[in-house]
């Protein structure tokens, strides 16, 4: 983490990166989301109200904990352009009249690949679970149709959604795979099943042992990324409340932390 940021703003600042550089992934002419980011984060750093140009030194500066910023671009200059480069070449673009078609694409391109270097930059230091973690994670609840699980993994673009579940021996947290739904919901040819199917409440298709639910593997906000990493195996870990494990505050994948 940059001396000039504490674990909290650096994580913020990497939480609104990512937002910005999500709306960019699903949207081919969507780079303004990281450049009003980008601004945001040079008027935090040099307490004035500027433009991308006087920025760049502070930005520049928390680019720089990041090996990917200038040593690897260095080093492999056919597959890499440096953070400075990048900067100047987004800068540029955006104070062009034309932001549409391939030349946004481009824009667009050159701001998702300055916005991961600066995340890698912001999180070089980072240590526990809650410096990795995506906050407010989506949920399922067992009274909710298997219609509306499908639909929130389609529009979120999400491989496993978490759920709190009551079996036997207490509430356990679990993880619904796109896999185990598409599974359930195409695994006979009869479309009227299907309908039945996307109408059952989740806990009804978990129960009947025909929608798969994997198990979770949970740890609390202040685990080291070392005992998380340990713990990856494809599948996400959750982040609960140490006193309340009910409580889900975050969720980690390879992803975020890679």
């Amino acid at each position: 983490m940059p001396c000039s940021l504490d674990h909290f703003q650096a994580r913020y600042w990497r939480d609104q990166l990512v937002a910005a550089r999500d709306v960019a992934f699903r949207d081919a002419e969507g780079f303004q989301d990281v450049l009003f980011t980008l601004e945001k984060i040079g008027q935090f750093l040099s307490g004035e109200i500027r433009n991308l140009a006087f920025y760049k030194p502070f930005i520049d500066r928390i680019a720089s904990h990041s090996c990917l910023a200038y040593e690897i671009p260095c080093t492999h200059p056919e597959w890499h352009t440096s953070f400075g480069d990048l900067y100047d070449l987004v800068r540029k673009a955006r104070n062009e009249a034309m932001h549409q078609g391939s030349y946004a694409r481009h824009l667009t391109n050159h701001s998702i690949k300055l916005s991961l270097i600066l995340e890698d930059a912001l999180m070089t230091r980072g240590l526990t679970a809650s410096q990795f973690m995506v906050s407010n994670p989506v949920v399922a609840f067992p009274w909710q149709p298997v219609s509306y699980l499908r639909e929130q993994m389609l529009t979120h673009g999400f491989s496993f959604i978490p759920i709190r579940i009551s079996q036997q021996d207490g509430s356990v947290w679990g993880l619904l795979s796109e896999c185990a739904v598409a599974k359930y919901l195409r695994a006979s040819n009869s479309e009227n099943i299907r309908k039945k199917r996307l109408a059952t409440q989740i806990k009804k298709a978990i129960s009947s042992k025909d929608l798969e639910l994997l198990p979770a593997i949970t740890c609390c906000s202040q685990s080291s990324i070392d005992d998380v990493i340990s713990k990856l195996d494809g599948k996400p870990v959750l982040v609960v409340d140490q006193s309340n494990p009910d409580v889900l505050i975050g969720i980690i994948t390879a992803f975020d932390i890679m």
